[in-house]
């Protein structure tokens, strides 16, 4: 998905008053298990997000195995107790 189609849904998605500060891509990495299972078709367990931060809080846009945009979930700051990035 290119860059801007991006910055548009997430700017549509925003909540009323809210603003965009900055987003990017993240990406899941593979179960490794999985290979044992089934083979080289584990990297289908990889998951895609454009993580969003606002003014208000952070928005997460889940994208599908072909790019497409699937899931919204948007948490303010006030309410995340703890992070763990790895």
């Amino acid at each position: 998905m290119k860059k801007e189609q991006a910055k548009k849904y997430i700017e549509e998605q925003l909540n009323e008053g809210d603003n965009l500060i900055g987003f990017f891509q993240a990406v899941s990495p593979p179960k490794i298990w999985l290979l044992l299972i089934i083979g080289p078709l584990f990297v289908l367990s990889m998951r895609t997000y454009f993580l969003a931060v606002t003014e208000k809080g952070i928005s997460f846009h889940k994208l599908s195995l072909l790019g497409k945009f699937k899931e919204h979930d948007f948490f303010e700051f006030g309410d995340i107790e703890n992070v763990k990035i790895g």
